[in-house]
């Protein structure tokens, strides 16, 4: 672990003191399973942070289970000064059977893999009436959406006075492509991802402001908006080392999804067999969904399912393993993996549109089917893991810390409650 950072760091004012923040997300989040989940906490809590009371509405679904909230989750969420709203979508609901004929017709007969942001499938009638309701009681100064697929809350919340902001925590257009590529379908026709990125552009220009969490992703809205889109990564508080690390030698931390699967697989195929031969003591710990391809017979490994504590497992690990070969937006796991001051060997995607330089912050390679001589190399030399640990942390602090990440959103927040404030209207 490297000092104390001596960069100053000034928290804004409370912009929002006073203010009530209304938002919408369609799963539960406590405990966080997701970069998303992880991204949202983030930001409800700059919004507290700078004075505002934060209200969130989700469905309370039997099904799936991503939006079965338990007396436990919603006990969690509002012990964290989160205000909930739960809208029902059981069995018994319009909206229910809705998704439910959606899943079978379209996805599973249909093939519909990643359906376009104004699609019907996210035609909630019953939600939307509860949305309304809720901004039309005056308790509420802005509206806050994840993703372009949400934006259907946003005229209503306009018309009621509210300010607006969505957040792109993916550029979905890409997600689009890479969904289909994952999942061994054809590539989508030049005509299939204009219409989809027309959709996503149209929806996103709903919002008073836009926020970006990918530099690159900015500059594509931008131009084809023609408006201002903030760039603001998501922020995550320093962790503080925890007195019972758990070593291992390699880290994989990551959810089931595709994306994660696909990098593993690559590291387990090519550059595992090297690294055992090389050095047979080698040990690596898999947390997550990410490690459901491991079969158990792998030799060195172990597979955690859910760790309620990453903490010890990063800070026992000699090496973080960044395994996230595409998609969009920026990766939670990447600033996870910074915020515990780990030494980081990541797939470039992983690090994308993070300031993070090769031989600098951590060690970032193209194919980690081929990563063996690096790992082995960081493994063997102690001092220079220390090294990058140092450059990386320091990074973290300047660029990706709560307090750093906060100063831009209360800044960019502010004008929307100074009188004249341009909008999109």
């Amino acid at each position: 672990m490297s000092a104390k950072s001596d960069i100053p760091v000034r928290r804004p004012e409370a912009v929002l003191k006073g203010k009530r923040v209304i938002s919408f997300f369609p799963q539960v989040i406590s405990p966080p399973s997701s970069g998303a989940h992880v991204g949202l906490w983030q930001r409800l809590e700059s919004y507290m942070a700078l004075g505002a009371e934060v209200h969130l509405v989700a469905p309370q679904a039997s099904l799936p289970r991503s939006s079965n909230w338990s007396p436990e989750a919603i006990q969690a969420t509002e012990s964290r000064g989160v205000r909930l709203h739960l809208a029902p979508a059981h069995f018994g609901t319009i909206d229910f059977w809705w998704a439910a004929l959606w899943q079978v017709t379209a996805k599973k007969m249909g093939r519909v893999i990643w359906p376009r942001p104004d699609s019907v499938y996210y035609w909630r009638p019953q939600l939307a009436a509860y949305w309304r309701r809720l901004v039309n009681s005056g308790q509420f100064d802005l509206a806050m959406v994840n993703y372009a697929t949400w934006c259907q809350f946003l005229p209503s919340a306009r018309r009621a006075g509210l300010k607006t902001v969505v957040e792109m925590h993916d550029l979905l257009a890409r997600q689009y492509e890479s969904r289909y590529e994952v999942a061994g379908r054809p590539p989508r026709t030049p005509k299939q991802i204009e219409n989809y990125e027309a959709s996503e552009v149209r929806l996103l220009g709903l919002a008073d402001l836009i926020i970006s969490v990918n530099p690159e992703e900015t500059r594509w809205v931008e131009s084809k908006l023609g408006r201002p889109v903030l760039t603001l990564p998501f922020g995550l508080r320093e962790a503080p080392c925890p007195t019972d690390p758990i070593p291992t030698d390699i880290l994989v931390v990551g959810s089931g999804i595709e994306h994660n699967k696909k990098g593993l697989r690559q590291f387990l195929q090519g550059a595992w067999p090297e690294i055992l031969r090389r050095r047979p003591q080698t040990t690596l710990t898999v947390c997550g969904g990410v490690g459901e391809i491991l079969t158990g017979t792998e030799a060195g490994t172990t597979r955690i399912r859910f760790a309620p504590d990453l903490a010890p497992h990063y800070a026992g690990a000699k090496i973080i393993l960044l395994c996230t070969v595409s998609g969009s937006g920026i990766k939670i796991k990447a600033l996870e993996a910074m915020s515990h001051g780990g030494c980081i060997v990541a797939h470039d995607h992983s690090v994308e549109a993070l300031e993070f330089d090769s031989g600098v912050h951590g060690e970032v390679v193209h194919d980690l089917g081929q990563s063996a001589p690096v790992i082995v190399d960081l493994l063997e030399n102690p001092v220079r893991r220390e090294r990058l640990q140092a450059a990386c942390r320091l990074l973290f602090r300047s660029k990706y810390s709560f307090e750093a990440t906060l100063i831009g959103l209360g800044n960019a927040l502010s004008p929307l409650f100074t009188q004249g404030h341009p909008t999109s209207r």
